[in-house]
């Protein structure tokens, strides 16, 4: 799990059974008046093998809403990427 806003404030590794710990993170969470840098945090996402993404955002604006759109091809282009590295020749 990654939370983050201008830049990545918590990083939650996998692990079993880590349903508190990931609790414990969004409870954490407080919201800042700084626009979200999502082209960092999906960056750092695709340094792992599996991914769930989910966005929790407040999206009151348009520019705010491109910000995040613009950043969503990082997220397809690694697992494009990887897709091709896996594919029998």
């Amino acid at each position: 799990m990654t939370v983050y806003d201008s830049e990545i404030r918590h990083r939650l590794a996998p692990r079993r059974a880590g349903g508190k710990a990931v609790v414990r993170a969004v409870l954490d969470v407080e919201p800042s008046a700084v626009d979200s840098d999502h082209d960092l945090a999906f960056r750092r996402g695709r340094r792992v093998k599996r991914a769930l993404v989910m966005v929790w955002t407040d999206l009151v604006d348009e520019a705010a809403a491109r910000s995040l759109l613009d950043a969503v091809p990082v997220l397809a282009a690694a697992r494009s990427r990887d897709r091709a590295v896996r594919a029998p020749t």
